[in-house]
């Protein structure tokens, strides 16, 4: 079996990874051993250079770096699929499935289009859509979420591509969605229940294991992409809120985010004189990540959509109990290894975290039930999930 992988991605480099990308390298560290080959059409800076368990066709772009303005994103979309189809045409045709990465413009056009012309099936994965999707589609709300991070013309664009991606992926043969939550999403968007396959995500806690524990630094530790989605200005307000109750606490923030998103969160740090008390990290190496982790003693995850939650399972594997909303979708995947607390209620998010941070023998226990969570969610399973999905879809 040979797949072809669409994975266009806007990371900085190699050891630097966001969760879906960490993602796809792990599965395909997993079919590696198998001997199930893949050739991957890729932008550089390429995740092959230290995770070489593809055949890599690299696209090149005239840019990689995150933009200042949201505008100039939608360019980068545009301009990285034309090169997309310049870098296509360098393939050969003895492929059995198109595999999207993700339901993204750049990937989907492209993976749509080889789909038609070779004539082989289109499996496309799903991590989460936009929030307003769990009540179905309407133009006006797709708008709504989209304008909560962009400006006005920005978010029309976005909300054209929100429809431009659900028409290509509808003719998928398949969709393939990280989680429950997401599922029920697609069903909701209108895709046919038939064609959904739920896989899941993964942690290598053996990977994780090989760090040793470290001496605790920081109270309350925080991992992924900075934006208005993920509670980053949420957390600044919690964390003002924690310091109120315990005034030395220190809290560690990991993760990349754009320009201007970077100097709004370091200005409200500045104006809730928290400056003694954050740090930010930005992004880091792996290595740094998992060191960072483990000289925390809670893992705070603001977060107000997730498709799964990937570094907070991380967390899990730590030891790290997890403070978080109370999110359909973290309650499928944390369970029993986080306390969840209503939607936006920073003055309970905040409590709660102080009496974790306060309880030595809670904040154990807890982080131990969080660590047999993890262990059983295995990168192996999830490969081989998927590789199921695949082999069905050709017939296999």
């Amino acid at each position: 079996m040979r797949i072809l992988v669409i994975f266009q991605h806007y990371m900085p480099p190699t050891n630097i990874m966001g969760g879906g990308e960490r993602r796809f390298v792990e599965i395909c560290k997993c079919w590696n051993k198998q001997g199930i080959k893949v050739d991957v059409l890729e932008n550089p800076p390429c995740y092959v250079e230290s995770f070489p368990y593809y055949r890599c066709h690299q696209i090149f772009l005239p840019f990689n770096s995150f933009p200042e303005k949201r505008f100039t994103a939608h360019y980068k979309i545009w301009t990285g699929t034309v090169y997309a189809f310049i870098g296509a045409k360098h393939l050969d045709d003895n492929y059995d499935v198109v595999y999207a990465h993700a339901p993204t413009v750049e990937d989907l056009v492209i993976a749509s289009s080889i789909s038609q012309k070779l004539n082989i099936p289109l499996v496309v994965v799903h991590h989460h859509h936009y929030s307003s999707t769990e009540r179905g589609i309407n133009l006006f709300n797709i708008y709504r979420d989209c304008r909560q991070v962009a400006s006005g013309i920005s978010a029309a664009i976005s909300t054209l591509e929100f429809f431009i991606i659900r028409h290509l992926a509808l003719g998928a043969y398949a969709q393939i969605a990280v989680s429950d939550f997401t599922k029920n999403q697609l069903i909701q968007m209108g895709y046919p229940k038939n064609k959904i396959f739920v896989s899941g995500n993964g942690v290598d806690v053996n990977y994780i294991d090989s760090f040793p524990t470290q001496q605790q630094k920081y109270d309350g530790i925080s991992v992924g992409r900075l934006s208005p989605v993920k509670g980053s200005l949420d957390l600044i307000d919690i964390w003002r809120r924690v310091v109120d109750l315990v005034p030395d606490a220190n809290l560690g923030i990991v993760g990349g985010t754009k320009p201007y998103m970077q100097r709004t969160i370091e200005e409200k740090i500045n104006n809730l004189n928290l400056k003694d008390n954050i740090h930010l990290f930005g992004l880091v190496s792996e290595k740094k990540k998992f060191k960072l982790l483990k000289s925390s003693k809670v893992f705070v995850f603001p977060s107000q959509a997730e498709g799964w939650g990937l570094a907070p399972v991380e967390g899990l594997a730590c030891n790290l109990p997890i403070v978080c909303y109370d999110l359909p979708v973290l309650k499928e995947t944390l369970k029993f290894g986080a306390v969840f607390v209503p939607f936006r209620d920073f003055d309970r998010f905040a409590q709660e975290t102080v009496k974790l941070l306060t309880s030595d023998k809670q904040r154990i226990e807890l982080g131990v039930k969080g660590r047999k969570l993890a262990e059983d969610y295995s990168w192996d399973k999830i490969a081989n999930k998927e590789l199921n999905i695949l082999k069905g879809v050709v017939g296999l």
